[in-house]
């Protein structure tokens, strides 16, 4: 029985606390977003608040007209927020409040949309066509200085309260505005675009995910995705789901939208262990432990891993515990989650390290089905251009990737320009180091090891957001196109700044095969970026620095992470012959149309398929066993496994 503590206004407006059962009161749940909050007094409140002065005044003037006589829940006013023991004790409840509430009314903070921008739409049933680029455009002309933030949109909790909330009203607090910009008007229009993709992407994950709860076996209209957006936008009008089936038992399982929406997520929290807590407390398996508060990061994900495999929802981890060290075979003992798992800053880098679940009997093996490459050739770009060549291929290669970086804010948060064109030239004067143009993996780590500041990445970042915007694969940008050709590539080109050289290369890696950009020290710690040629494919990849230094990267497989027997292409790692995991490649899969996934699956496993006509029959499969008396080596099945339309194989 879930009894919490509730708060209600009295008929002198005092506020009163008392206890209740969710599920036997009628009651409002509200969902918002700290701020900038201090200890404040406020009138009507007995005890301090914690809380930003713009929620302050909106709980002294709006809240109480707003729930009337109805209980109402709210962290700052229902838990004691000086007690750590407190609130942890809470998380296991906040599934069962936000389901249970008649109506979770959620509170804008006030530094977003305007009322004009919702006035700027003429119809919210084309949003997806029409509306977003009248409201770009909007935006653009008349808020092009304020920097318009919906701190909403960017936070964790308020995503998993309002995905548990069959009814949503959106209220927001009086409308404020950041410090305006200095910048140059270029460079302001750039980066209030930016700005602005970024929340609506973020907004078309919310309602998308709460529209279907979580779901992708379902369809959305533009007509539902815009009335969630006219209900956010415009406030005071409650919105309502039908009620229908849970969400999945898991946020990676296949059927899983939530964990399709934001694996590029940039929204954050203030304690990492948010990202498991906000997360995984909606799930009947999972248990918060009694040390979460004292508990790093790497250790509550050790313990939810476990927790899922105990109860049958078992995940693969993205970062392994490799070693470069052989196993015994079947033992499977290297595709364990890395015990120092960094980290996340976002919700995007969180989402990445979890993997689709694995085969529930054995949290320890996992079944694969691979492909054996020999005599592959190493290559590390040795100039500037050439590292940008492969960044270009490697966007081509994987253009969905990127397009999902970019469009989810992993990349486009900081915009594509850099703030300080002068720091790239001071480096290349002053940074003490004499570079060869035949740059190796020695040189990648003492580069990258000297200079991997904040700013650094941050610049990185925002040059390779720069070229994929100016490519235009998905979206032909001419303005784009010309920043990246007349102004971003004729910098990098002739300045050749080495460590922006390494570091886009090794960030580069990383977004293509999926690694989170926040585990950028622990991956460089432990792995260099090569390109890897398969047949006449350069790919980026990321192999174990152990195996490069002592074997010169003799044999390997390429190992694909499977719950279910299908071959698609995805959760893909390069494994040593003995089956230890010892690098990462993108997924093939990430293409959009059949003729360029044909291709690159072909590259993947052609020497394990025979052609008859246009039919591929898959010969035979690397498999690591999940049973005793398994070993890891070649298993021939026969001829009857078909490719049909190169969209999976099913290995019989």
């Amino acid at each position: 029985m879930p009894i919490i503590t509730l708060c209600r206004f009295g008929r002198e407006g005092q506020l009163e606390s008392f206890e209740a059962d969710t599920n036997a009161t009628e009651f409002i749940a509200i969902s918002h977003v700290w701020g900038l909050a201090y200890w404040t007094d406020i009138p009507g409140i007995q005890h301090q608040v914690i809380v930003s002065q713009h929620k302050a005044e909106f709980l002294e003037t709006k809240l109480p007209k707003l729930v009337g006589q109805l209980p109402f829940w709210m962290d700052i006013l229902c838990v004691d927020q000086r007690s750590k023991a407190a609130r942890i004790a809470v998380v296991q409840s906040i599934p069962d409040i936000y389901r249970n509430a008649v109506r979770t009314v959620a509170i804008k903070d006030g530094d977003g949309f305007r009322g004009c921008c919702a006035n700027a739409i003429s119809s919210f049933a084309d949003w997806n066509l029409r509306g977003k680029e009248e409201l770009l455009g909007h935006v653009r002309a008349k808020h092009p200085h304020i920097g318009l933030t919906e701190s909403y949109l960017f936070r964790l909790w308020p995503l998993e309260e309002i995905l548990l909330s069959d009814n949503v009203q959106f209220e927001v607090c009086a409308d404020w505005e950041p410090e305006s910009r200095n910048d140059d008007a270029d460079f302001g229009v750039s980066s209030v675009t930016s700005s602005l993709l970024n929340i609506v992407a973020s907004l078309d994950a919310l309602g998308s995910c709460w529209s279907r709860k979580g779901r992708s076996d379902d369809t959305i209209t533009d007509e539902t995705m815009g009335e969630f957006a006219r209900a956010f936008m415009t406030c005071h009008v409650p919105i309502s789901r039908p009620a229908g089936p849970a969400m999945p038992e898991h946020p990676s399982s296949s059927n899983n939208l939530w964990y399709q929406m934001n694996i590029n997520s940039i929204r954050a929290t203030g304690k990492p262990r948010d990202f498991i807590l906000a997360v995984m407390v909606q799930y009947s398996w999972y248990h918060v432990p009694a040390q979460a508060g004292s508990m790093p990061f790497s250790e509550l994900f050790l313990d939810c891993h476990r927790q899922a495999h105990e109860a049958g929802f078992g995940f693969n981890s993205k970062l392994l515990e490799m070693t470069g060290i052989p196993q015994e075979a079947g033992s499977g003992s290297h595709w364990v989650p890395a015990k120092d798992i960094p980290t996340p800053t976002c919700l995007g880098d969180f989402v990445k390290l979890i993997r689709p679940p694995s085969p529930t009997s054995s949290p320890s093996k996992v079944a694969v089905v691979a492909n054996t490459f020999g005599g592959t050739k190493l290559m590390m770009p040795s100039n500037m251009m050439q590292v940008l060549q492969v960044i270009q291929t490697a966007m081509k290669f994987s253009p969905r990737v990127w397009s999902l970086a970019h469009r989810g804010g992993e990349l486009s948060k900081y915009g594509s320009w850099t703030s300080d064109y002068e720091s790239i030239r001071s480096q290349r004067n002053d940074s003490g180091i004499g570079v060869s143009n035949s740059a190796g993996a020695a040189e990648q780590d003492f580069l990258m090891q000297r200079r991997t500041s904040e700013r650094l990445l941050y610049e990185v970042t925002s040059y390779l957001d720069a070229q994929w915007t100016g490519l235009g694969l998905y979206e032909r940008d001419s303005e784009a196109s010309g920043d990246w050709i007349n102004t971003h590539l004729p910098y990098l080109v002739h300045c050749d700044p080495p460590e922006y050289k390494q570091t886009l290369f090794f960030l580069a890696a990383m977004v293509s095969c999926g690694i989170p950009l926040s585990a950028f020290d622990w991956a460089r710690k432990r792995l260099y970026a090569v390109v890897v040629a398969f047949s006449d494919q350069p790919v980026l990849a990321l192999i174990l620095r152990s195996v490069i230094d002592s074997r010169n990267l003799p044999n390997f497989h390429v190992v694909e992470q499977r719950q279910e027997s299908h071959i698609t292409g995805t959760g893909l790692f390069l494994a040593s012959i003995d089956g230890s995991p010892i690098g990462y490649v993108p997924d093939f899969d990430a293409v959009d149309g059949n003729e360029e996934f044909r291709q690159h699956m072909y590259l993947l496993y052609k020497d394990l398929y025979t052609q008859n006509d246009e039919q591929f029959g898959l010969r035979r499969a690397v498999y690591l066993g999940e049973r005793a008396d398994d070993t890891f080596g070649i298993v021939d099945i026969g001829e009857t496994s078909i490719l049909s339309n190169w969209t999976r194989v099913v290995l019989e």
